[in-house]
């Protein structure tokens, strides 16, 4: 009763829909008919504390959940979730600047956000950052704080970064549609039937974006903000190891207090965020090289030593690939300290620059739409980074500069 078929491919429809009919056009109704899914409203009315303790936690999580209803499917209702979007972005850059600059020691904020299928009429937004044990108080302190600092407003250049890190992924994702597979494409249509969405195009999404960020106000984005974070309607929950306890009213009084406070004025931002390495030395050396026709790749070795395999493709349009695999394997790993390499990855990709803080990396790989990402496959640790084909020059020196001016902090505790 609730079967959807999605097939995606170089196909004829008329001739798939009649092998569909041909197939299933025989099964038979359920006996009983099958109630509709349940409406259901919103979880929350007021604002509602709960704390849970979890056997293997050492530390503490706090976590705000706000939930509300989902904008229509409609031009008005993609205008407002383009711009509630956008909101969320400033917000995690914020997040993550004050954690960097103040509370180095706990651990990534995170924002989330999705329409769960059981109930597509609604969104669910959550924030989350976790603690050593003792500090959750200073947690709901550190995200109340932030709640309220968007409410009051964002800046033109907070609003500007966003349009343009949106703009550019919306613009990369179109040009390289192509090249996207049958399965992705499948899971895309089936995703919005599922929540009851139509399918747009990128190109669409695009355009629609375009328009609509073309003459985008501060207010609009500030707006759009107060209604995904409502002051007055969302749920407060402390997850907390089995040494720690806490009632829920503690908990609420702590968001309470915090509530109360006077808001300190946020430290200037910048205009503008630029990369600020700019001189990588002379070009490297080729000291070896060779070319292997059958499969289009050539094959290079430089005088430092790196060697690099270099094959152009058709199959992702507009996009590259960088596979970066160090010389380690599972014979050079100490008995005594397995998992060396995955933690390797993990600071090699949350720790800083000398030039930049992480949460400035992040913020320039969004510019630039690059995405990172770490492996460790028999003890072997690669680094990927893939994106738009016009920002591989970036992309190298991001990696030149993160294998070669990393600034590690060995008294911080986040790092230990």
């Amino acid at each position: 009763a609730r079967v959807t078929l999605v097939v995606v491919g170089p196909v004829d429809p008329a001739l798939v829909s009649a092998k569909i009919t041909r197939r299933f056009g025989s099964m038979s109704a359920a006996a009983e008919s099958v109630a509709p899914y349940a409406s259901i409203d919103p979880p929350v009315e007021g604002i509602k504390s709960t704390v849970i303790t979890a056997p293997t936690f050492t530390s503490t999580l706090t976590e705000f959940h706000f939930v509300a209803s989902r904008p229509p499917d409609n031009a008005e209702g993609h205008r407002e979730e383009l711009m509630q979007h956008l909101a969320l972005l400033v917000l995690g850059r914020r997040l993550a600047d004050k954690r960097e600059r103040d509370l180095s020691h706990y651990s990534k904020p995170a924002i989330n956000s999705d329409q769960p299928s059981f109930s597509p009429g609604f969104v669910h937004h959550s924030i989350q950052l976790g603690t050593p044990a003792g500090d959750w108080s200073d947690a709901v302190q550190f995200i109340e704080t932030e709640l309220r600092r968007g409410r009051e407003g964002f800046t033109q250049a907070e609003i500007n970064e966003a349009v343009a890190g949106e703009l550019k992924s919306l613009s990369d994702h179109s040009s390289s549609m192509a090249g996207q597979s049958s399965a992705s494409l499948a899971n895309s249509l089936a995703g919005g039937i599922e929540t009851g969405r139509e399918w747009r195009s990128p190109s669409i999404v695009l355009a629609e974006s375009q328009a609509t960020l073309g003459g985008l106000k501060v207010a609009d984005v500030t707006a759009a903000f107060t209604r995904i974070f409502p002051t007055d309607s969302f749920q407060l929950v402390l997850f907390v190891p089995p040494d720690t306890h806490v009632k829920p009213e503690r908990l609420l009084s702590a968001y309470e207090k915090s509530s109360r406070r006077t808001l300190k004025k946020n430290p200037a931002q910048e205009d503008e965020l630029h990369f600020r390495y700019e001189n990588f030395g002379p070009a490297g050396k080729i000291v070896k090289q060779e070319r292997v026709d059958d499969l289009n790749l050539s094959l290079l070795v430089f005088e430092n030593g790196v060697r690099l395999n270099l094959r152009p493709s058709s199959f992702e349009p507009g996009q590259f690939r960088l596979r970066i695999v160090f010389p380690y394997n599972l014979s050079d790993t100490p008995d005594d300290r397995p998992g060396i390499a995955d933690l390797a990855g993990f600071l090699l990709l949350n720790s800083g620059l000398k030039k930049h803080k992480q949460a400035e990396l992040s913020r320039l790989l969004r510019l630039h739409d690059v995405k990172s990402g770490f492996v460790v496959n028999m003890g072997t640790p690669t680094l990927t980074l893939t994106g738009p084909a016009d920002e591989l020059s970036f992309s190298l020196q991001y990696l030149t500069a993160l294998l070669s001016d990393r600034d590690y902090h060995d008294d911080d505790e986040y790092y230990r």
